[in-house]
């Protein structure tokens, strides 16, 4: 079905691109056989049916040999496959143009401007896209390719989750696939196991392939179901590896072409991710703060949890460095650190917090009490205050006989010794005023 075959050779008379010699019955639609030696088709035994197919221009024999049956809508350049189903165009040059690239994963040729293949096909029965995966209108032309037919976004299909796990006990996983970016023409992709994985078909799981297929216009999630096998075997976690391949209809495989499903023993625990703490708090001037995220009650197989500062009272790119990314767990590790870089500045403000918070955690494993943290940084631009005066310490003594005296200084403890000096000098005072009184 759709398939452009062209400048092959054989012997004269064998078909130089097909030569059918079976009991089974071989069915090509939607095909253009072109410019092959030794004829182009050759229905040695048994039954060959064509439809909306273009047979032309052998480069040496008959376009057709042998008996073949049309379904209808087909065009031969010279009479020799005897068409008369409805629609069949018999003996015409359907102007080919090269083998050549016109797109798509293979050489082809196109139908050139006024060749009667144009618009020609079944008006009910033709694909959505051609060959080369470009669109098709409702009256198509006869062969593999469509003539100023345009790329169609058919989209890509990849696994839903790259890495899963089901227990023994659960008897059943669903593996669900995703297409997305696209979503015209109908698409397929098969799936099966890997035979190199741990995990053994017979033993931990029932053998398993198949096909999924999505229609015209539909996305979306697709899920298919491998049956687990239960055993008495102490085997702990042994990892089942999915493979995607042989994609139909013009979609892309997408980046998880491959998944990860480990198959558990029952009592196996896989941990609780969460930080170490509720809050945290760093000095401004602190440069950063380490934060530990810790894996607690289970350490069995890998798993990630996703982490992301937000946001409250301090802001990002002027209080502290923005920090996302996936912590990765390896079988047995159970802590891991986060660094948030801290930014200093020379603004007299209030303490200032944000948060850092866990999500999306993977591989079997749980969130733990502390999912999220509140982070507090310390101002360290606090304006000094103290009392007195500003300017140099200043006295000031009275020169009645009580000897009262006041100081104050601005500069901290010093005025104490300013006063005791200041007292000492009043008490001399006083005392030299009572000795000239009493002489």
């Amino acid at each position: 079905v759709m398939v452009t075959v062209s400048d092959n050779q054989a012997k004269s008379g064998d078909g130089g691109a097909i030569y059918h010699n079976s009991n089974q019955n071989l069915v090509l639609k939607n095909s253009t056989v072109a410019y092959n030696s030794g004829g182009n088709l050759n229905n040695a035994l048994g039954a060959l049916q064509i439809g909306n197919s273009l047979v032309a221009n052998a480069a040496a024999g008959a376009d057709c040999m042998g008996t073949i049956t049309s379904s209808g809508y087909n065009l031969d350049s010279d009479g020799s496959c005897a068409l008369n189903g409805e629609g069949d165009i018999a003996s015409a040059n359907p102007l080919l143009l090269a083998l050549q690239d016109n797109g798509g994963l293979t050489l082809t040729r196109e139908p050139g401007a006024g060749s009667p293949a144009i618009n020609a096909g079944s008006p009910s029965d033709c694909p959505v896209l051609d060959q080369r995966y470009y669109s098709r209108p409702d009256r198509c032309d006869i062969g593999a390719l469509e003539s100023g037919g345009m790329p169609v976004q058919s989209g890509s299909i990849a696994f839903k989750q790259p890495v899963d796990m089901v227990r023994e006990s659960a008897g059943v996983a669903t593996i669900t696939l995703t297409r997305s970016m696209g979503s015209d023409g109908p698409v397929s992709v098969h799936y099966q196991d890997d035979p190199f994985s741990v995990a053994r078909s017979g033993f931990d799981f029932v053998d398993f392939d198949g096909v999924l297929e999505w229609a015209d216009g539909e996305i979306g999630d697709k899920s298919f179901q491998i049956q687990i096998l239960l055993d008495a075997q102490s085997e702990r976690i042994e990892p089942l590896k999915i493979v995607l391949g042989n994609p139909g209809g013009g979609v892309a495989i997408g980046a998880d072409r491959t998944m990860i499903l480990n198959i558990v023993e029952d009592g196996i625990q896989f941990g609780e991710l969460a930080f170490d703490s509720a809050s945290y708090t760093v000095n401004e001037n602190g440069g950063s703060l380490e934060v530990t995220v810790k894996r607690s009650n289970g350490d069995a197989g890998e798993v990630s949890v996703t982490y992301a500062t937000a946001d409250k009272e301090a802001t990002a790119g002027k209080d502290y460095t923005a920090v996302s990314g996936t912590l990765r767990f390896a079988d047995g590790e159970t802590s891991k650190t986060i660094n948030i870089p801290i930014m200093n500045d020379s603004e007299d403000e209030s303490d200032e917090t944000f948060v850092l918070q866990l999500s999306n955690v993977t591989g079997g494993a749980v969130e733990g009490a502390y999912n999220s943290a509140v982070v507090t940084i310390m101002d360290d631009d606090k304006t000094s205050s103290g009392g007195g005066t500003s300017g140099d310490d200043k006295a000031d003594s009275s020169g009645d006989t009580t000897g009262t005296t006041s100081a104050s200084s601005s500069k901290g403890g010093g005025g104490s010794m300013h006063l005791l000096l200041l007292v000492l000098m009043g008490s001399l005072f006083v005392r030299r005023r009572c000795a000239d009184e009493s002489a």
